[in-house]
């Protein structure tokens, strides 16, 4: 009785983790060649990109997310102007459902039901709790009655031994 509202803890802290933000890294490689159908020279373009982001989801059931792309790109035209060019951008999302899983009753009823399924095992565990209690008491005072109907029927015996005793001598 007493593991079940330790799982049920557990439960509650995986439902709330899911409203952790998320770091995550995505990384590209590119190579393309262009070929071109003039005289002028087809060009190789050799690009990379990576970009760190952080996701933090919000209890309305969307998310925000804010990301910093670093892409460096190379390419053999003579006609290019930045080569290599470099390139670093700051960027914002938001995302927010506005109909189906939209809204904050929706999104959090995980966690709700998680919350209430560690009230009601710990709710259970202290009724056992209490059962057990009640029960090693009752089991304390039969014992007890059982000893004083002992008492009273050894005073019993050893009344009835002596006015037994007595009736013999008379």
């Amino acid at each position: 009785a007493l593991i079940n509202p330790a799982a049920a803890g557990q439960s509650l802290r995986a439902e709330e983790a899911a409203w952790d933000a998320v770091f995550s890294v995505d990384a590209r490689w590119t190579e393309t060649d262009q070929p071109t159908s003039t005289g002028l020279v087809g060009s190789q373009i050799d690009s990379q990109q990576i970009t760190p982001r952080v996701t933090v989801p919000l209890r309305t059931g969307g998310d925000v997310s804010v990301g910093f792309p670093i892409g460096q790109s190379s390419n053999n035209n003579p006609f290019t102007t930045l080569n290599p060019a470099i390139d670093n951008d700051f960027e914002v999302s938001i995302t927010q459902p506005l109909l189906r899983g939209g809204g904050r009753e929706t999104a959090t009823h995980a966690l709700r039901v998680a919350t209430y399924q560690e009230g009601i095992e710990l709710a259970r565990t202290k009724l056992e709790v209490i059962r057990q209690l009640a029960q090693a008491d009752r089991s304390y005072w039969r014992v007890y009655a059982a000893l004083r109907a002992l008492d009273v029927a050894r005073q019993q015996f050893d009344l009835a031994s002596t006015q037994l005793d007595r009736s013999r001598r008379l």
